[in-house]
């Protein structure tokens, strides 16, 4: 629409406000949301919620209960108020070329390191949308016995904003085969959008080995290695956070 006897100030603001009153808008392959369509914070299953970067502040934290943290991404600043024992990074990028698989078996032990305290933890990323997701699938996989497509299909309802690039998607894929699919017996958590751990229901969580380069499910060894842990990883200068 043209907006006619407006001097180019005037013409500016309206534009920007139109701006602003649309969902969203795509840049390349990159998806930038208006703030206030962000997702929230998402819970997915008891004590373990799905975020962004946006959502690791101390109010919001505090907010849910959560007390630890699991940063998908090489960028995303470390908050100075968790205890180092309480993160742990990822130090992966976006991209169709890095490897999540050998990071899953040192996640799955600090995911369910926390949740057997009793304390809740949050996996982030940028934006929430890939990399943080696909942690998140690879521990529902884990915990519940379900397959790479049911496993998707419940953390998308419980967030549906998610997407996953193919690289990752790749990756689960072999994962589901290193793990022995046996359906539990517990109930499996209702679909629909949860804000707190009343929500959902509990499932007995498999226990992770102690060895500390493979990880034992049900049995069998899966085939690859997880990486050392590494201490003190600092931001990289020549990360690419950019969409998730």
């Amino acid at each position: 629409m043209k907006h006619k006897h407006l001097d180019a100030g005037q013409q500016l603001d309206i534009v920007r406000s139109e701006y602003n009153e649309s969902t969203s808008r795509t840049e390349g392959n990159m998806v930038i949301f208006r703030e206030i369509d962000r997702p929230q914070i998402s819970l997915i299953l008891p004590h373990l919620y799905l975020g962004a970067e946006s959502d690791v502040t101390q109010d919001c934290l505090s907010s849910q209960g959560i007390s630890y943290v699991l940063s998908v991404s090489r960028c995303c600043p470390q908050p100075d108020f968790l205890p180092q024992s309480q993160y742990l990074r990822i130090p992966i990028n976006d991209s169709l070329r890095d490897e999540l698989l050998p990071w899953i078996p040192e996640a799955l032990r600090f995911i369910d390191g926390a949740i057997s305290l009793g304390c809740s933890i949050l996996i982030h990323c940028a934006a929430g949308v890939s990399r943080s997701p696909a942690v998140a699938v690879a521990y529902v996989m884990y915990r519940l016995g379900l397959d790479l497509d049911d496993a998707y299909r419940f953390v998308k309802e419980r967030r549906p904003s998610i997407s996953p690039n193919f690289n990752f998607l790749g990756q689960l894929q072999y994962f589901q085969g290193t793990l022995a699919l046996v359906k539990p017996n517990a109930e499996v958590p209702e679909a629909g959008l949860c804000t707190t751990n009343e929500d959902v229901c509990c499932s007995p969580v498999r226990p992770v080995s102690n060895n500390q380069d493979t990880l034992s499910v049900d049995g069998p060894k899966i085939s690859y290695v997880s990486k050392e842990c590494r201490e003190g990883i600092t931001q990289d200068e020549n990360c690419d956070d950019k969409r998730s």
